[in-house]
């Protein structure tokens, strides 16, 4: 099996190859059970986790119809408002991909992906709010948010 990441193309299946993946999570530390994944199994991750991401509300248009995955856009910023070239993947959502492929080895975080509202529950001076259980994991979307329009949980407005 080969890993289709051809930037705009009709059969892409990921937006980052099972190399890039593999770099961003040496840096990230305790991969243990990434490093043990065959090649096949993290192309499936992959897969998975690129599903996961063509669900969310990005800013900007496909930039082709014909195109399987929903980057590259046209009309999108970077985080310094820089206008993100239509042929390219933006690095952050390469990394964001390899994060929530990694995450989704012990996790299935596609249980409600849809808006929730956070719970909040305070006995005497205790707080503790449950941080978006039904969202992406925070690592992902903390990688991401600049380039969403709703970010996943919170339904809140991102860029308008």
């Amino acid at each position: 099996m080969s890993l289709d990441v051809t930037v705009g193309g009709a059969t892409a299946e990921s937006y980052a190859s099972v190399a890039e993946a593999d770099a961003y999570l040496v840096f990230r530390g305790d991969t243990s059970s990434w490093s043990a994944l065959s090649t096949t199994d993290k192309e499936l991750k992959l897969k998975w986790a690129a599903s996961i991401l063509q669900d969310l509300a990005w800013q900007g248009t496909k930039n082709d119809t014909a195109q399987a995955l929903e980057w590259p856009r046209y009309d999108a910023y970077d985080k310094s408002g820089w206008l993100i070239l239509t042929t390219v993947i933006p690095p952050e959502l390469k990394l964001a991909q390899a994060e929530l492929a990694f995450q989704l080895i012990a996790n299935d975080w596609t249980q409600g992906l849809g808006p929730t509202v956070p719970t909040r529950v305070k006995v005497g001076s205790i707080e503790i709010e449950n941080q978006s259980v039904n969202g992406l994991p925070q690592a992902v979307t903390a990688k991401i948010r600049h380039l969403l329009t709703v970010v996943p949980g919170q339904g809140s407005l991102v860029r308008g």
